[in-house]
């Protein structure tokens, strides 16, 4: 019984290699070419997919920076005067320090922006969303303090 069971599989292998082996060199490497090239338009096409869909979260991403960035801007200038009138130098400090932190986050957008490689847009979207947060974070905080 074992020896039926092995043999069927025995026979469609040396058929399969005779077949095979049958065809000539240069049809080889012609199978092979073109499964090279169908291969290469394959990768291709998922690369162009990719960039397309990175470039339009990346659309959706910067636009939702501009708003928040927005709202953090305003919330600075709102509190501007009074921050600057405090005998803290700490608060102050403080409040040079997000100013400096917001300054940053936008030259790195712009950079991020000008070199048009989205190939490292998910390790950017994250490290600058953790940063905008805590930005965020810290404009709250600080004008928190501020209205006790």
């Amino acid at each position: 019984m074992k020896r039926k069971i092995l043999l069927l599989p025995a026979v469609c292998l040396s058929a399969g290699l005779s077949f095979y082996s049958c065809q000539s060199s240069e049809d080889k490497i012609q199978d092979a070419t073109e499964d090279v090239i169908e291969a290469q338009e394959k990768l291709d096409d998922a690369r162009a997919d990719a960039e397309e869909r990175n470039y339009e979260e990346w659309n959706r991403f910067k636009m939702d920076y501009e708003d928040r960035m927005a709202e953090y801007d305003r919330e600075i200038e709102e509190h501007r005067d009074q921050i600057r009138n405090l005998r803290d130098e700490r608060k102050q400090e403080r409040f040079n320090e997000i100013e400096r932190k917001r300054d940053e986050l936008n030259e790195r957008m712009e950079r991020y922006e000008s070199e048009e490689d989205y190939s490292r847009w998910e390790s950017f979207k994250t490290e600058f969303n953790r940063d905008m947060n805590q930005l965020g974070r810290a404009i709250k905080d600080l004008f928190k303090d501020n209205e006790k």
